[in-house]
């Protein structure tokens, strides 16, 4: 397990120092879904971003990252993975970002700048 966790940590790049501790667990055991990465397809393309704030001006700056790749308009829509977290017993959950997710009902269609 020791190595596990070193390997991951070596991956992550050192984000994985940004997660508190008593996350930490949690985020190694689903990186693989968790950490950057994009997926380049004939029809669409997916990008995974983790997210260490929640504020909304990381999410914007993904967006932007995103859209200044591509010369033409393209459409869009966002999906969230979240970490929770019982009350009760403060048991932490995955629960993985889905198409069954969607912020959007549609795809919304943005310019680049």
């Amino acid at each position: 397990k020791q190595w596990y966790q070193r390997r991951v940590a070596i991956t992550a790049g050192g984000t994985l120092l940004r997660v508190p501790d008593e996350y930490r667990t949690i985020y190694q055991r689903h990186w693989t879904t968790i950490k950057t990465s994009v997926r380049q397809g004939r029809i669409k393309d997916v990008y995974h971003f983790p997210l260490f704030t929640a504020d909304d001006s990381e999410i914007t700056e993904k967006v932007e990252e995103v859209i200044r790749k591509y010369d033409d308009a393209v459409k869009i829509n966002v999906v969230f993975g979240f970490i929770l977290k019982n009350r009760i017993t403060n048991d932490l959950k995955f629960y993985h970002p889905s198409n069954n997710s969607m912020l959007f009902n549609s795809p919304r269609l943005l310019a680049s700048p």
